[in-house]
């Protein structure tokens, strides 16, 4: 794995943390940006890395829905790459 590999793993599993940390029903809080909920700063994170992603590869750039649930579970025991790239919609 290269450094880059290396670094977008590690913060990717930061993120991954804590989108899986954060309590049930807390998708509706308020976020520091305006007019913002928890939700919406978890769908852009999540759909500026697939668009970067499908560019890439050419993998599945669609947008993460108001009906997907944030926290959905990689397979036990993933790395913090492949648990991103699942969370990502992409089922690693």
């Amino acid at each position: 794995m290269s450094d880059t590999e290396e670094r977008y793993a590690l913060v990717a599993g930061g993120f991954d943390a804590r989108v899986q940390a954060a309590p049930d029903g807390s998708w509706d809080a308020d976020a520091p940006c305006e007019d913002w909920k928890a939700r919406d700063v978890v769908s852009h994170v999540v759909d500026n890395h697939r668009r970067l992603i499908s560019r890439a590869d050419g993998g599945d750039d669609a947008p993460m829905g108001p009906e997907d649930d944030p926290k959905l579970d990689p397979p036990a025991g993933a790395d913090a790459q492949t648990s991103l790239l699942y969370f990502l919609g992409r089922r690693a």
